[in-house]
């Protein structure tokens, strides 16, 4: 008889090294969130192939995350099977300020890590905002005019634990004279806090601040936060006394109770301070 042979078809990969490059996406995610992660496979001298098996199992670095196997993702993308495979996991359950994710080669070598952040989800309950005047005035809402007032939005969540979120979990508006801004929040301590600063309009005018979340909408404890502004009183001031029995000005008799009075200027005319702007009165009698 004849034999005869069926050609086969085999399929040559690459052999991928260190330059292959690991991402995930998003780096910044909620609790318990599905990750995505994608591994472009590399050589030295490009882009390669290589088989699932070529990758060392992922690394999370926190909490007891749920990795699922890999999975050969290049025609999604257009390009040659085995060039680009796919895993993810489930983010750790609880907000963690920075974490990894890492691969190694199963031949040896590390592809590399990815920095991720978990954040929580913040309660405007229990999460407050406070503002002062960075320069030490009378009162806790105090500020001189054209003087600098510094807030900060503290996270907590709702078991009024401290927690994290995003710049974009808080809207914080601003009142001037009707005139609303929002403000711009710096993040710091990895999202438990955020922070922001602000100058003080013209002396006699009171303004508010308010933050409130996003997502539901609601107003951030204490509610409405006002600043009184004061402005700053110069040795333009005056000050006049008055005899209480006579109601004479500047003119008294022995014995008589007077009354003095301060009226608060500064170089273009009327304006407002606090008392301890002011020395105490001397009086002298001669």
């Amino acid at each position: 008889g004849t034999l005869t042979s069926t050609p086969y078809l085999l399929t040559i990969v690459g052999t991928p090294t260190i330059d292959s490059v690991l991402s995930c996406t998003p780096t910044t995610t909620r609790p318990l969130v599905t990750v995505t992660c994608t591994i472009a496979i590399a050589n030295a001298v490009g882009s390669t192939t290589a088989l699932s098996t070529d990758l060392g199992t992922p690394v999370v670095s926190a909490g007891t995350p749920s990795v699922q196997p890999y999975t050969d993702t290049s025609a999604a993308a257009n390009l040659t099977l085995g060039s680009r495979f796919s895993f993810t996991y489930t983010a750790p359950a609880t907000n963690v300020s920075a974490y990894t994710v890492s691969v190694a080669l199963v031949g040896g070598g590390s592809i590399g890590s990815v920095s991720m952040v978990t954040v929580g989800n913040p309660s405007a309950v229990f999460s407050s905002l406070s503002c002062g005047s960075v320069a030490t005035v009378g009162g806790a809402t105090d500020v001189r005019e054209g003087g600098l007032v510094a807030c900060t939005l503290s996270v907590r969540d709702a078991a009024n634990q401290i927690s994290t979120a995003l710049a974009s979990d808080f809207n914080v508006t601003i009142a001037k004279a009707g005139v609303i801004t929002t403000a711009t929040l710096a993040t710091a301590n990895n999202g438990a806090t955020f922070t922001f600063t602000d100058t003080a309009p013209a002396n006699g005018i009171s303004y508010t601040f308010t933050a409130a979340t996003n997502n539901p909408v609601a107003v951030v404890s204490p509610g409405t936060i006002t600043m009184f502004v004061l402005g700053n009183p110069t040795t333009a001031s005056t000050v006049s006394c008055v005899g209480v029995t006579h109601g004479l000005q500047n003119v008294v008799v022995a014995g008589e109770v007077v009354t003095c009075t301060y009226t608060v200027l500064d170089g273009a005319g009327a304006t407002t301070g606090l008392a301890s702007d002011f020395t105490v009165p001397t009086v002298t009698a001669g």
